[in-house]
């Protein structure tokens, strides 16, 4: 879902993607980008810089944080889920940030009636792992049977 129409490049071909923004790996371009003589942090270790009183990480979570808020304010509007799953490694360090990213969407969807409920994936921070799994299945199951 793309957030951004003239938005950075995503690893799917597309520009300005949810994930180009939300997710560990924008995380952790945006802390290389901030100053290149930074050493490489996880989107991980950002958080904890971020916990810890560093201000740049501080705006880079800020920042994803809006992007998560955003995306699933979009989807709420969209399709009014009644629940939005969340998965991959946001869902690993979902308590760090849960709160803000609620204020945000309540701020951004006033009208709402009904927020959506947000709940972790089952799978947590191995969702992606386990979809790929599934969609390389699916696809060998799919050439089997032609």
């Amino acid at each position: 879902m793309s957030i951004a129409l003239d938005g950075a490049p995503c690893f799917c071909g597309a520009r300005g993607c949810w994930e180009s923004f939300a997710g560990g790996g924008a995380m952790e371009r945006a802390w290389l980008s901030g100053d290149p003589a930074r050493q490489a942090k996880s989107a991980g270790e950002i958080f904890g810089a971020a916990a810890a009183g560093d201000v740049a990480a501080g705006a880079i979570v800020e920042a994803a944080v809006n992007a998560t808020a955003l995306g699933i304010a979009n989807i709420a509007v969209a399709f009014a889920p009644a629940t939005v799953v969340i998965g991959g490694g946001i869902a690993a360090r979902w308590d760090r940030f849960s709160a803000a990213v609620d204020a945000e969407l309540r701020r951004r969807n006033p009208i709402l009636s009904v927020q959506p409920t947000i709940r972790l994936a089952t799978f947590g921070a191995e969702a992606v792992l386990v979809g790929a799994g599934i969609a390389a299945l699916d696809a060998r199951d799919a050439k089997v049977s032609r």
